[in-house]
C-alpha cells in the first residue's frame, strides 16, 4: 500500500528496485487491484493517488485474470482453508501460474505449509522475501 501513500513502512516494489531484482515477470491477481481500490475509497485516499497506483501497477506487472478457469477451479477447493473467496482467488493465481506469492494476509500465510506441502507453492510475507534476495547477493 506504499504506493497510494498510506505511510507503510515496507514498500516490496522500491526495494526490489534498489536491489536490481526483475519485477516485469512477475505477477499481480486483477482482484488485487479491486482490493486496492476498495481499500483506498474506504481510507479516503484521493483518487489521484488510486489511479496513478493502478497505473503503475498495470506496466510494472503481468496483471492475471481472476476468471481464468484453472484459478476459479482452484480457488474453490481453497475455501474451506480460507474462507474468504478473494484470499482463495489470490492464491490460487499463484497456484494457476505455478508461482510464489508473496503476501502479507496472515491468514494465507498461516496455510503457507499446507499450500506448500498441496501444490508446491511457497508462500512468504515481504520481509521474508527480502531476506531471502539478500541471502543471495552473501
Amino acid at each position: 500500500m506504499p504506493i497510494l501513500r498510506l505511510g507503510i513502512r515496507a514498500d516490496l516494489l522500491s526495494e526490489m528496485e534498489r536491489r536490481g531484482v526483475p519485477v516485469e515477470d512477475m505477477g499481480v491477481s486483477l482482484v488485487s487491484l479491486f482490493e486496492l481500490q476498495a481499500k483506498a475509497a474506504k481510507l479516503g485516499v484521493p483518487s489521484r493517488y488510486v489511479v496513478e497506483a493502478i497505473d503503475t501497477i498495470n506496466h510494472t506487472f503481468r496483471v492475471e485474470p481472476f476468471f481464468n478457469p484453472k484459478i476459479v477451479e482452484t480457488s474453490s477447493n481453497l475455501l474451506k482453508d480460507l474462507n474468504d473467496y478473494v484470499d482463495c482467488l489470490i492464491l490460487a493465481t499463484a497456484i494457476a501460474s505455478k508461482e510464489d506469492l508473496v503476501t502479507e494476509d496472515q491468514k494465507i500465510l498461516g496455510v503457507s505449509n499446507e499450500m506448500k506441502d498441496r501444490y508446491g507453492v511457497n508462500i512468504v510475507s515481504s520481509k521474508e522475501f527480502l531476506a531471502h534476495l539478500d541471502s543471495l547477493k552473501s
